[in-house]
């Protein structure tokens, strides 16, 4: 028993024609991302993919060098914009040499085996090369997501492309050989639908992958937002209390410290009313961007409100808590702050700091630390004390 024939030269403009209107899709969803980061070049890629398909079940013997040249140029270069696409999207500078060689495989393969030695299975194989360099660099484009809410769909789109691969690979290699065996249970041309129908499958998974990174994106951008002040850049309040809710747990699991850092510029009231608010604005600016300079990756910088700020140093103790507020402290008052106004160079802070261990939520140092803090204000600010035990 075998498969009945499938005509296809059917499936062909239908897999062109499909991914012609995926690519119209992606590009209405252009209207709720306003970055515009990756997605502009995912449908561009798929219009290009799909006008190849389109025009490869056109006959016309006068014009087969145009006809081929279509279908072999576009093919290379969706691979090329779909790659380029993920590359901006993860936030990856393109890599130029991988993208010339997958546009410059196709046209090599249209000078050989088109023009100078006509040799149509080794054209076919030759472009269909540049969609395996461009599969394998997006899987490995793939294992370094930009950030830890992407690696999952990540994983999922490599576990698909490990799928496709070898039945790209068994197709393609048949056509090389000249002696495509397909099993004994179905015809070669029915194997070929077959292809065409999992090619198509393919597609359509990337395709609705590429829309819902896009729109996870977004969402993540959006929580950003939620937990992110505006001003600084540094998490906010409300950021601070999911954070902290995290160590809390961890510590719960694991034991060990984490400490908290509650900061306060000096007389900040007086900045503002002598130099203005917007001087006030850098002046912020500026402990945020020491505060990101003096901590670890894996440390926490927030601005609670006003010219309050504070930390949380994941698993650190009180020695270290001491050591980093005191750093903070003395990067602070270096430095200059040229506004409109003029020059701000006296600038202080004062900080206080406590240990949030097994017993103790990190609000709860928080509330330890901010004691400490009004401690060193009394004390003649422009210091650092410890909370008492």
């Amino acid at each position: 028993m075998t498969l009945a024939p499938l005509d296809l030269t059917t499936l062909a403009f239908t897999r062109g024609l499909v991914q012609i209107i995926l690519a119209a899709l992606m590009f209405a969803t252009l209207r709720v991302d306003q970055s515009f980061r990756g997605s502009t070049w995912w449908p561009v890629g798929f219009l290009a993919s799909g006008i190849a398909l389109v025009s490869l079940p056109i006959s016309s013997p006068e014009h087969e060098l145009a006809l081929n040249a279509v279908n072999h140029l576009l093919s290379g270069f969706a691979w090329a914009a779909l790659l380029l696409g993920f590359w901006r999207f993860n936030q990856q500078g393109p890599r130029l040499p991988l993208l010339a060689l997958i546009c410059i495989l196709p046209a090599t393969s249209l000078a050989l085996w088109q023009i100078v030695t006509p040799n149509p299975p080794l054209r076919i194989v030759t472009t269909a090369l540049a969609q395996l360099v461009g599969m394998l660099a997006l899987f490995a484009t793939l294992s370094k997501p930009y950030r830890d809410e992407m690696r999952l769909p990540f994983r999922g789109i490599q576990l698909l492309i490990l799928a496709y691969l070898p039945v790209f690979v068994f197709q393609y290699a048949g056509i090389a050989e000249r002696t495509f065996a397909a099993p004994a249970w179905m015809g070669a041309s029915s194997y070929s639908a077959v292809f065409s129908l999992v090619t198509l499958l393919f597609t359509l998974s990337l395709a609705v992958s590429c829309i819902g990174l896009q729109f996870l994106r977004i969402s993540v951008e959006h929580a950003d937002r939620a937990t992110t002040d505006w001003l600084t850049g540094l998490i906010n309040r409300r950021g601070l209390n999911l954070f902290a809710a995290q160590d809390d747990a961890r510590r719960r699991r694991d034991g060990g410290t984490s400490a908290v850092i509650c900061l306060d510029i000096d007389h900040f009231k007086a900045v503002n009313d002598r130099y203005g608010h917007a001087s006030g604005d850098l002046v912020l600016q500026c402990l945020a961007e020491v505060l990101r300079n003096d901590i670890r990756k894996r440390d926490i910088a927030i601005r609670q409100g006003g010219e309050e700020f504070a930390v949380l140093l994941v698993g650190s103790g009180e020695v270290d808590a001491m050591d980093v507020a005191e750093r903070i402290r003395r990067d602070f008052s270096t430095q200059r702050i040229d506004t409109a106004s003029g020059t701000i160079a006296e600038l202080s802070l004062s900080a206080g700091v406590a240990v949030a261990a097994a017993n103790r939520t990190i609000l709860q140092a928080m509330d330890l630390a901010d004691t400490a803090l009004y401690e060193a204000k009394r004390s003649g600010r422009n210091r650092v004390c410890a909370a008492a035990v």
